[in-house]
């Protein structure tokens, strides 16, 4: 299946499709069973730092990452021919403190490999300047930027799965994960620089004499005025962005796709897509539904098991992050209170980086253990997981740890899948 297939059905019907940007085990499992409950594609996504040609931070190349993604849908029974892969910011982004003619390289070595390995969507960002970039003014870099996107395309055009590329071009976009601060206003991008950068980029592709690459151009990345930050949430307001999205007419060819939708409202979420944002995307809200679910697992845990058995996930998360800052040091600011409410419950979700430390994963099984092994009361559930709760009490649900954590990240998801048209009913949930 490919996102190609669904573009013209996009625009005709006001329907669309949400990525889901993550590597967390939990999250993609979830995401298969939402999937196999609507009976609809999904479509999964990995970032340039994520997974590259050097491993990322999840130590993954992109043969890997198809393989881990195709090994959990296996597992669920669910078709891998119904799995979108994609590719997102891939460019030069983890290669900017070299030189652009080193960067490139390496970007354009690091888009064969997606390419090779079954990825079909592919975002295809320069927007990141290198080392000797810096001196560049604005417009200059804005054509160099679509240049090397154009060069790119290339690479990925020789692939022998070619012909099922579709590229999403376009670089104003929030910062990846959301961004560091909560400033006031957050505009729309214009329609003149959204038109802007279709033309630069088509000429950038023609002068290559790349014709047939430029039509796999689905959809442009734009910023729709949603964002979130450590403790704010930019909501989605469809007249700011009305100029932009009536620019679409002029493209039938083409949608918007959003990123950082992460906690909008269901309304929100559905307008976008009405609004010609149809593909929405989605990562740290995930994580942060997983990380809610486990925490309240951990609340029961301490009601049921005896404290020495207790796996005291949260102490143990709260260590590692402390002692291990790198990956969240520069997001969050204040003072030590504000910055250990940052750790646990930031928009932001730092601690999806944390979750494969051996440490908490050993937590991780203790808790999962604990509570696999005795009988979870309604009560609780109704104290600590009262969404669940209702769902166990009508059947839909087992009160057994890994199917709560599921369930609560199903239900993140299903406003997704809602907004973007797909037939999900309540008690489908599974």
């Amino acid at each position: 299946m490919y996102i190609k297939d669904f573009v013209k059905d996009f625009k005709k019907n006001k329907t669309g499709i949400y990525s889901v940007c993550s590597s967390d085990e939990q999250v993609l499992s979830a995401s298969i069973e939402q999937a196999a409950a609507d009976g609809s594609p999904l479509l999964v996504e990995a970032t340039c730092n994520q997974v590259n040609q050097y491993g990322g931070y999840t130590g993954m190349k992109p043969a890997d990452y198809r393989d881990y993604v195709y090994s959990l849908a296996c597992n669920a029974g669910f078709d891998c021919n119904q799995i979108i892969l994609g590719g997102d910011h891939l460019g030069t982004q983890p290669f900017k403190d070299l030189n652009s003619s080193e960067a490139m390289e390496k970007a354009l070595d690091m888009v064969k490999l997606y390419a090779d390995a079954g990825f079909t969507k592919l975002h295809l960002d320069a927007s990141v300047r290198c080392e000797d970039d810096r001196e560049l003014s604005i417009d200059e870099f804005e054509i160099l930027a679509c240049e090397r996107v154009a060069e790119m395309a290339q690479i990925a055009g020789k692939s022998s799965n070619a012909e099922n590329i579709s590229y999403i071009i376009g670089t104003e976009v929030p910062t990846p994960g959301g961004c560091q601060e909560d400033e006031e206003n957050l505009k729309p991008t214009s329609a003149e620089e959204a038109e802007k950068t279709l033309e630069l980029s088509r000429m950038s592709f023609m002068k290559r004499d790349l014709q047939r690459e430029w039509e796999k151009v689905c959809a442009l990345v734009v910023q729709p005025g949603v964002e979130f930050s450590d403790s704010l949430v930019h909501q989605y307001d469809r007249t700011s962005a009305g100029s932009l999205s009536s620019c679409l007419k002029n493209v039938p060819e083409i949608v918007f796709e959003a990123h950082s939708t992460d906690y909008q409202t269901d309304l929100a979420l559905q307008q976008l897509v009405e609004d010609g944002f149809s593909i929405l995307k989605v990562g740290p809200a995930l994580t942060y539904a997983k990380h809610q679910a486990v925490f309240a697992l951990g609340r029961i845990e301490k009601e049921l098991i005896q404290p020495d058995r207790c796996s005291e996930i949260d102490e143990v998360i709260e260590q590692i992050m402390t002692s291990n800052p790198g990956n969240w040091i520069s997001h969050y600011h204040g003072n030590s209170r504000e910055l250990k409410l940052a750790r646990k419950y930031s928009y932001s979700d730092r601690l999806r980086y944390y979750w494969p430390d051996k440490d908490i994963l050993s937590a991780m099984s203790i808790l999962i253990t604990n509570l696999s092994e005795v009988k979870i009361p309604h009560t609780l559930l109704y104290e600590y997981m009262p969404m669940q709760y209702w769902y166990v009490r009508k059947g839909f649900v087992k009160a057994k740890p890994l199917d709560l954590i599921n369930h609560h990240i199903q239900l993140e998801l299903k406003r997704y899948s809602i907004a973007c048209g797909f037939s999900c009913e309540l008690d489908k949930l599974k």
